[in-house]
This record gives structure tokens, C-alpha cells and sequence, in this order.
């Protein structure tokens, strides 16, 4: 609102829109997981615009493909997340990644390490297909076999 004291004062409503280079935060620095499991690196992104959002590997833009899967979320005009899962983890994929974010305005990244552990590490390593097949054998876990029951009666119940 404007008022000079002369007259009656004049109101008008203006948008103001904040523009900010991207700031990227991790909550771990670290992920561990055992030879041939999986894992989920994840950042989080505040920005506005909207950025780009890449993951690197030893100086190598990564891409969907056999290695990776990269999804990125919009939770809102400012704030976006990104994971990327490693399948099936080979030797050459342990070491340094690099989530980075860019606008118009700049561009910030943080780097996480994903390192290899002698245990399986649960979420995400335990998939169905994990839990189905192991090195000794076919193996069921309870939740898996509890959800077989649950639907062989249903089924009986509604066939």
C-alpha cells in the first residue's frame, strides 16, 4: 500500500517470485552393500527454477541402463529428490558418486561413497527376488510366505 498523505492511498498486489541457485543435501555420506545387491543412493535438492539433475561416476554422466535407474521426484516448485539404485552391485561400482544440480543461476553437488559390506544391508537388498533365491538354495522369508497364504485363501474363498 502507497499513501503520500495528499489523498487516499492506492493499493496493489504484485508476486514476487525468488529465484536461488540449487543447494544439494544428502542424508548419508555413506552407503554400504554386499557383491551382486542392491543399493539407493538419494540427495535432496532445493531450487527454484527448477533444476537439471545428473549422477556421475568417476567423471561418467550415468544414464538408465542394465547398471542404474535414476528417478527424480518434484515435491514441490522449490524442492525435488533423486535416487539412484545400483543393481546388482559389481566390483567396478563401489567408489565415489556425485549427485549434482543445475539452474540458470549455478549448480552444487555432493558426493557419496558406496562401499562394499560382507552383510547384506535391508532395505533395499531384501526384493522379491532375494527373497526367493539365495546362494544355498531356495529360501522363502515369513512375510513372503505369509503373503502366499493370505492369497491361496483368498483365492480358495472367492473362485
Amino acid at each position: 500500500m502507497a499513501d503520500n498523505g495528499v489523498s487516499s492511498g492506492s493499493r496493489r498486489s504484485v508476486g514476487v517470485e525468488i529465484e536461488f541457485l540449487p543447494h544439494v543435501s544428502i542424508e548419508r555420506p555413506r552407503y554400504g552393500q554386499a557383491l551382486q545387491y542392491n543399493a539407493i543412493l538419494q540427495c535432496h535438492i532445493e531450487s527454484f527454477p527448477s533444476p537439471s539433475i545428473e549422477w556421475f561416476k568417476d567423471g561418467v554422466l550415468l544414464t538408465d541402463n542394465q547398471h542404474y535407474e535414476i528417478s527424480i521426484f518434484a515435491t514441490s516448485e522449490e524442492f525435488s529428490d533423486t535416487s539412484l539404485k545400483v543393481k546388482r552391485i559389481e566390483k567396478k561400482q563401489y567408489g565415489d558418486y556425485l549427485c549434482k544440480a543445475t539452474n540458470k543461476l549455478g549448480s552444487d553437488f555432493k558426493r557419496i561413497e558406496l562401499f562394499e559390506t560382507v552383510n547384506v544391508v535391508c532395505p533395499p537388498a531384501c526384493d522379491a527376488y532375494h527373497a526367493f533365491s539365495s546362494a544355498s538354495g531356495f529360501k522363502i522369508n515369513q512375510a513372503v510366505l505369509l503373503l502366499l497364504i493370505a492369497l491361496s485363501v483368498w483365492k480358495a474363498n472367492f473362485s
